[in-house]
């Protein structure tokens, strides 16, 4: 892949700053650059720097770890990265709720009778990270160079749906071996832990949530844009 300084680092590096000038008031100790994300409004030409706009950001981490489980599965603790800026793009669309007709909403009136809203035509979200996901995004990349004793190991079967296979105890989501998703095993548990296994939700299920999905039909992720450089390093 072409490392060079692309569209992809111009994005994550609007993320970056509007990052910084928001936690200028916030301890630097309290903050952690290691795994960022950050959601953008698109509208107009993928290449062209200008036409995007940053309406969601986070830090945060890139798995979910042993100690944000409770014993007895009762709550989830999740600080994703990912996550986080999903969960700040429903409070973007949230206030956008508050005049939705005005000239400069994201939102118009939905031809759906089943919703009030939609999001403009004209407009597209790019979700932005300054690493590859963890899950079957990461594997894809691996796949190049993962051997076994009959050669390269094909992508079909590293860059399938992989979810963390669990049992009674719950290990950490940083160290565990992820494996394919087979549907035809009922009796398999698997936990939506990865952040591959959350985009792969988000682009089924949208990024509304329970209470904008009342509202708004469902919006999705158009495009992932990770920098060339922490792509090819992964």
């Amino acid at each position: 892949p072409d490392t060079s300084w692309n569209v992809h680092d111009e994005i994550l590096s609007l993320v970056q700053k509007t990052i910084i000038e928001n936690t200028k008031h916030v301890p630097s100790n309290f903050l952690d650059f290691h795994d960022i994300a950050g959601i953008l409004l698109l509208s107009g030409d993928f290449e062209d720097v200008k036409n995007y706009r940053v309406i969601a950001v986070s830090v945060g981490t890139n798995c979910i770890r042993k100690d944000s489980f409770k014993r007895d599965g009762s709550a989830v603790h999740d600080s994703n990265a990912i996550v986080l800026a999903i969960r700040a793009l429903r409070l973007f669309l949230l206030d956008e709720l508050n005049n939705p007709l005005k000239e400069t909403s994201v939102l118009e009136p939905s031809k759906c009778e089943d919703y009030k809203f939609r999001l403009k035509e004209q407009y597209h979200l790019v979700l932005a990270t300054n690493h590859v996901p963890l899950g079957s995004a990461d594997a894809m990349v691996k796949s190049r160079t993962i051997f076994n004793d009959d050669g390269l190991v094909p992508d079909s079967e590293l860059c399938k749906l992989q979810t963390l296979a669990t049992d009674n105890e719950i290990t950490c989501g940083c160290q565990v071996k992820y494996v394919p998703c087979d549907s035809s095993q009922s009796v398999e548990k698997h936990s939506i832990v990865s952040p591959s296994d959350k985009i792969t939700m988000y682009n089924v299920a949208g990024i509304n949530g329970a209470l904008l999905s009342q509202i708004i039909e469902p919006i999705y992720i158009d495009t992932y844009s990770v920098p060339a450089v922490m792509a090819t390093l992964r």
